[in-house]
């Protein structure tokens, strides 16, 4: 849950991949992943006041793992860290960004308190955008700018916009969204390869749960409106619905961002109350 909410704090897609991870003697406190790149995320906790121990801790972790993302989350941040996490932002190329972030516990109306999570320093992202994009092949500008239509289009959405946050836009095939579960979220392709697009549901390590929803695969059928394939790989079960398409006609790229729209507000609708079902059942 707290992985959701600093996923949707730093508009990045946090998958857990281990909690105390060894790195030589030493063990990095969380090792994520971040579902829209690819990238190795290590996350470091500090409860106190920031000091030079740990920041050299998230860079010997980070080495170590080979990590591209770093988030260091503290109480308090000095003034000198802050720079000294800017200074690196600044220094370091577009595939490596650190995070300096603190944390405040919050409770509403005698609630559990929650976390919130305030950005102190975050990547310099325009900067290493443009040159990284300079870099791309020509699929991966197409596939850039697809999701930066998409992206637009989607965000003057009320309804989308209401009950999804976007993630950053990357070159890849693919482009997911967060339905506030660390078991799973929604995930929207476009292949220029296989000229198509697809909607699905992506699981990562929970077998059971990708189970006993691919039993629910003929009623989606019906909610959604296409047939559903099921494409497992090491770590993760995809269920998706496929729709063939012209990718080189960027005036036929509205009809499609709808269709993401309409198919992800209704399976996101289904998957919450399938999840909902389930834990009444456990």
């Amino acid at each position: 849950e707290n992985l959701a909410l600093l996923s949707d704090a730093l508009d990045l897609d946090l998958q857990f991949e281990g909690k105390e991870v060894p790195v030589g003697g030493f063990s990095v406190d969380l090792l994520v992943t971040d579902a829209n790149t690819g990238y190795k995320v290590i996350i470091e906790n500090q409860l106190g006041v920031t000091n030079h121990d740990h920041l050299g801790k998230i860079i010997t972790y980070a080495a170590g793992k080979e990590a591209n993302i770093l988030i260091w989350i503290v109480g308090k941040a000095r003034d000198e860290h802050r720079q000294a996490v800017k200074w690196l932002n600044d220094k370091t190329d577009s595939e490596v960004g650190v995070f300096l972030i603190e944390m405040e516990l919050w409770s509403i109306d005698g609630s559990k308190p929650a976390p919130k999570f305030n950005v102190v320093e975050r990547p310099n992202s325009y900067a290493k955008e443009q040159k990284y994009e300079e870099n791309l092949n020509i699929t991966q500008k197409q596939q850039l700018d697809f999701w930066k239509g998409f992206r637009e289009y989607a965000s003057k959405k009320p309804e989308f916009s209401y009950y999804f946050t976007f993630q950053k836009v990357t070159p890849k095939y693919w482009y997911n969204l967060s339905i506030g579960s660390s078991d799973a979220h929604i995930r929207l392709t476009f292949s220029v390869q296989n000229k198509e697009i697809s909607v699905g549901v992506y699981i990562r390590n929970n077998k059971s749960l990708a189970q006993a929803f691919e039993k629910q695969q003929s009623v989606l059928k019906n909610v959604i409106g296409g047939e559903f394939s099921r494409n497992e790989g090491a770590k993760d079960i995809v269920f998706a619905t496929f729709r063939k398409i012209d990718c080189d006609d960027t005036k036929k790229w509205e009809d499609y961002f709808q269709w993401f729209c309409e198919a992800a507000l209704k399976l996101r609708g289904y998957f919450k109350d399938f999840l909902g079902n389930l834990s009444k059942e456990e």
